[in-house]
């Protein structure tokens, strides 16, 4: 017996198996092609200029902008896509980079500083007595995929502002609805996060004539 050529024709026969083993390997991935994921982060709007300084009251109060709700069906990481009235699906590709409901508290609450109504904006765990709070709850986010050629990227809710926050209730000062379907050049992630950007900031000018005009230094009924 030649040991030699034993050992390489053992040789061949493993090398040729491992290769046969990379290539069906390969060929599943081919047959299953994975797509690369891709995570988002939503950019909030720029705050308009703020009115003349001698028409506008100086800021005061503390306003505290609490965690904004997510409707159950939308509250995901992963984009969410409406492709009939009843059928909804994960998009297992696209996703936020956080929780919409916080990335959306974070834009929001940056957006009301910015208006310079408030005295200071917190989001919680801040030093500061509040004594007004925003609360926000997101009815829909999804992209609207159920007309061929007329894509929509959905975002929609409602915004109250409380005052004073002392003991367990809270007087509403106004409740105000917001957003809703975007039109969309063409189907695609990009796309639709620049819809919801767009809806985003529409959102925060409607907010932004509220605080105006019944913010701090306004009003204070109950809406």
């Amino acid at each position: 017996m030649n040991t030699k050529l034993d050992r390489r024709a053992f040789l061949a026969r493993a090398t040729l198996a491992t290769t046969g083993l990379a290539v069906g390997t390969v060929g599943c991935g081919l047959r299953k092609a994975a797509l690369p994921s891709q995570t988002f982060l939503l950019k909030g709007p720029v705050p308009a200029p703020a009115p003349d300084a001698a028409e506008s009251p100086a800021p005061t109060g503390v306003l505290l902008v609490r965690p904004f709700k997510v409707a159950t069906a939308f509250d995901s990481r992963s984009f969410v896509v409406r492709r009939s009235e009843s059928e909804f699906m994960i998009d297992a590709y696209h996703a936020f980079l956080v929780s919409p409901g916080l990335m959306l508290t974070d834009l929001v609450a940056e957006w009301v500083r910015g208006l310079k109504v408030f005295a200071a904006v917190t989001t919680g765990g801040s030093q500061l007595a509040p004594s007004h709070a925003l609360e926000g709850e997101i009815t829909e986010l999804y992209a609207d995929y159920r007309e061929s050629g007329a894509p929509k990227a959905v975002m929609a809710g409602q915004f109250r502002l409380l005052h004073p926050l002392v003991g367990g209730v809270s007087p509403m000062v106004w409740q105000q609805g917001a957003g809703g379907g975007v039109a969309m050049a063409k189907v695609g992630a990009e796309e639709l996060v620049a819809g919801w950007e767009q809806g985003l900031g529409e959102w925060c000018r409607g907010l932004e004539r509220m605080l105006r005009q019944r913010g701090p230094a306004r009003g204070r009924s109950s809406a």
